[in-house]
């Protein structure tokens, strides 16, 4: 049974099994504290550190990258160990397993949805930043446009919709507009 479960969990070595043996406690410390933090309970933890918290470890996730991605889960209403494990998965794909990473990778979003904010506030429409808005200003930036362009072009939409403003910055782009004094011409 044992060996099954050193293969389960992808140990293969005299030294990882070890190192498993001698961390198990602090993984199921692990476990209690993200649990508590997506607010899930079980009673049995082991399902938990085996189907969860030693992959994610063997990933290479340090403890307060995990608690930390769990904290992030929680303000975004995932309440399931599933939904933060995608939420992992998705960060391992972006290289983002450490503290550091992820406080730039959010602090960059965050950064960016203020930026939205503000156009959002310069067109009148009162709402919070949303997966569409992300998407049309993710495009935007693909296509060169500047901030300070952006920001014009949403000066001139005032009062209009968030798609009226993609269809002014996509005419520029299509003309090669790039710069705020080429807009104004």
């Amino acid at each position: 049974g044992r060996l099954m479960k050193y293969y389960t969990l992808g140990l293969f070595s005299v030294m990882e099994i070890e190192n498993y043996e001698q961390n198990k406690q602090k993984l199921f410390n692990l476990a209690k504290q993200v649990n508590n933090s997506i607010g899930v309970y079980y009673e049995n933890l082991d399902m938990v550190v085996d189907n969860y918290i030693s992959q994610w470890i063997n990933l290479g996730f340090t403890e307060d990258a995990i608690l930390e991605i769990a904290s992030y889960c929680r303000k975004a209403s995932v309440r399931d160990l599933e939904g933060l494990n995608n939420k992992i998965q998705k960060f391992f794909k972006l290289g983002l397993v450490t503290t550091e990473g992820l406080h730039s990778y959010l602090n960059q979003i965050v950064e960016t949805d203020n930026e939205i904010q503000s156009i959002l506030d310069k067109l009148g429409i009162p709402r919070k930043v949303n997966y569409i808005d992300r998407e049309l200003y993710k495009t935007w930036n693909s296509w060169g446009l500047s901030k300070d362009l952006i920001e014009y072009a949403s000066t001139l939409a005032s009062g209009k919709t968030m798609q009226y403003l993609s269809s002014i910055l996509a005419n520029w782009h299509n003309s090669n507009i790039n710069t705020v004094e080429d807009a104004k011409k």
